[in-house]
């Protein structure tokens, strides 16, 4: 199937041409057909004629210009090339959301054993009870993260309240908080392991 942008049945060469430097070629917005004539003006000349990609063709006016874009369909046209360059820079962002989300699921049973060693190792140290407290806290708040990153990656909210209907997600959410996280982690393990030196 041809799309709309590409070359139509009957479409001539030299019609398609003027359009593809409008479609290809102009970057300003809007684009105005006596942009094209500047464009082809601007480039190598052969006699009368001017080279775009290996194609010898005339300046035309704007008389002709209005005549192929209206029976052409030229805006109609670039409007479904826009749409079309935006699926796939939105398809492109999907796939990268879904690649972090991923790596995030992924991780989360390797970062919540981390926790429950931890956990493990402090509930059987001979720490003062003060210090049991602050790194217990420290712990909760690791998994804490960990498993809203991982409640993330599974496209559901962070924040839950006692009714399942009514959920809240944090407006606020710092889509770089797995980094957060691992920092933390790896803080609190120094952290835990310096005391356990002591």
């Amino acid at each position: 199937m041809v799309e709309i942008w590409e070359r139509q049945k009957g479409e001539r060469d030299a019609s398609y041409i003027y359009f593809s430097i409008y479609l290809y070629e102009l970057n300003q917005h809007p684009k105005k057909l006596q942009d094209v004539i500047n464009y082809i003006e601007s480039l190598s000349q052969s006699g009368t004629l001017h080279n775009y990609k290996g194609n010898l063709i005339e300046v035309p006016t704007i008389g002709q210009l209005k005549q192929f874009s209206s029976r052409w369909k030229w805006q109609e046209r670039e409007t479904a090339y826009v749409n079309h360059l935006n699926r796939i820079d939105q398809e492109e962002r999907d796939q990268r959301y879904h690649t972090a989300n991923n790596e995030i699921v992924d991780s989360f049973e390797l970062d919540l054993k981390d926790w429950d060693e931890l956990a493990t190792e402090l509930k059987e140290s001979d720490y003062s009870l003060s210090t049991r407290i602050r790194l217990r806290l420290d712990i909760q708040k690791g998994k804490s993260i960990a498993y809203e990153k991982y409640r993330l990656g599974n496209g559901r909210p962070i924040s839950i309240s006692k009714s399942e209907n009514d959920h809240n997600v944090e407006a606020n959410v710092d889509l770089g908080g797995f980094e957060n996280f691992v920092r933390a982690l790896n803080d609190s393990k120094k952290q835990f392991l310096k005391q356990k030196g002591k």
